[in-house]
């Protein structure tokens, strides 16, 4: 995509032309790559990514990226991902030229009762069902939420449509 813009400041009537180019390309299925170049009046800045998910229920993402300016600024992040029946996992790294640098790590889940006893979840938003099957441990649950029954035969799919068959 394309973008040009072209602004006056009322008060001096300085003109700022802006361009904002960017290009996105697929890498095979699940992968892309993407890259922009914004340029406003002196003030150029460039980026590059790579990102994707893989598995074989694409239960892992992740994301490279790096970006400069016309000043000498750079910066470098990273990230990974992983969801599972009973979670979601993240992990990023960043850095910059100026010797800034940024770890992260998280993790969210939901613990959910029911008559069947307690089991561990993804984060499950205002609605979502529980699945009892008793000799079914270790099913795949087709939600696309990559969810699997659990040794109990118990699973939580998480953000369901309320009030409608799912």
């Amino acid at each position: 995509s394309v973008n040009l813009s072209q602004s006056i400041d009322k008060e001096t009537g300085k003109r700022d032309n802006s361009i904002y180019l960017s290009l996105s390309l697929p890498l095979g299925d699940n992968h892309s790559a993407d890259s922009s170049y914004s340029r406003s009046g002196n003030d150029i800045n460039q980026r590059l990514g790579i990102n994707g998910s893989f598995g074989e229920r694409h239960q892992w993402s992740y994301g490279i990226n790096a970006s400069r300016n016309n000043q000498g600024y750079r910066s470098y992040d990273a990230n990974l991902a992983h969801n599972n029946s009973i979670g979601s996992y993240r992990a990023s790294y960043s850095r910059d030229s100026l010797k800034n640098r940024s770890t992260s790590l998280g993790a969210s889940g939901a613990v959910v009762a029911h008559k069947h006893g307690i089991t561990l979840s993804q984060p499950v938003g205002e609605s979502f069902a529980i699945i009892h099957a008793k000799d079914a441990a270790g099913a795949k649950v087709e939600s696309g939420a990559n969810v699997s029954l659990d040794y109990f035969g118990n699973a939580v799919v998480p953000y369901t449509s309320p009030y409608e068959i799912n």
